[in-house]
Parts: structure tokens; sequence; C-alpha cells
């Protein structure tokens, strides 16, 4: 495989990936767009529960359950989840690549920068051991 430059203005189809992170769009092999990376995004966080959203007893059921948008937040693993992440997942599980966030969105989400800043003392951090 070689590496290409994606030009937005260019049509383009893929038909490769792992099958848990494809988007909706490259399961069907319909044109993709720098939003399909944002559904693998919203993939990737919801795997940081320690689950994957689509996964199915095969390749198969996998790619179905992709297609029917078919997950949802599991109580127990999502029970300490701020409501600030679990909306960042949704905006970016969205079906319809048009209406999912894109990158720009996602940088200014609130989960992404949090209202209050959350530096470090500099002291702590000389004391540490290395």
């Amino acid at each position: 495989m070689s590496c290409f430059r994606y030009k937005p203005r260019e049509k383009l189809k893929v038909n490769f990936g792992t099958p848990e992170f494809l988007a909706p769009e490259v399961v069907n092999y319909d044109f993709v767009s720098f939003n399909t990376d944002m559904w693998s995004l919203g993939v990737i966080t919801y795997i940081l529960s320690g689950l994957c959203p689509f996964l199915g007893d095969d390749d198969n059921q996998t790619l179905n359950n992709i297609l029917a948008v078919r997950w949802n937040f599991e109580e127990q693993e999502f029970a300490d989840t701020s409501v600030e992440a679990k909306d960042f997942i949704t905006r970016l599980l969205v079906i319809n690549k048009t209406w999912r966030m894109g990158a720009c969105e996602a940088l200014r989400h609130p989960w992404v920068t949090p209202r209050t800043p959350h530096n470090l003392p500099p002291d702590p951090l000389r004391k540490c051991p290395l």
C-alpha cells in the first residue's frame, strides 16, 4: 500500500481497514471525507471504556452493527463517564458523515477543552524522582 495526500475536491473510495473502526461509508464503499476519520475517533474514544462499540461475533456481524449504528453506553463501564465525554462520542458515531462532528468542532468540544484549566503546579514536578 502506498501513501498519498487526500484532496477533498477529489472523490475517494476505500475498501480496507480494521472492521471495528470502519465508518459506515467505508463499509458501503461510498465516498469518504475527513469526517470518515472522525467516526474512527469516536470508536477509539469509546474503547477507552474497555469495550468496542460495534464488535460482533465475527466481522460480518461487526459490519452489520456499524451499518445499523447499533451501540450503547454499557451501564457498568460508563457509570463514571462524564456527560461531556458521552456527548463527544455520540456526536462522532453519527451514520451520516455530513452531520458528524468535524475535527475543528471536536477540538472545541467541552470534553476536550474543559472549562477550568488542569495545570499542575511546577513544584511537585521538580520533586518527582526519575
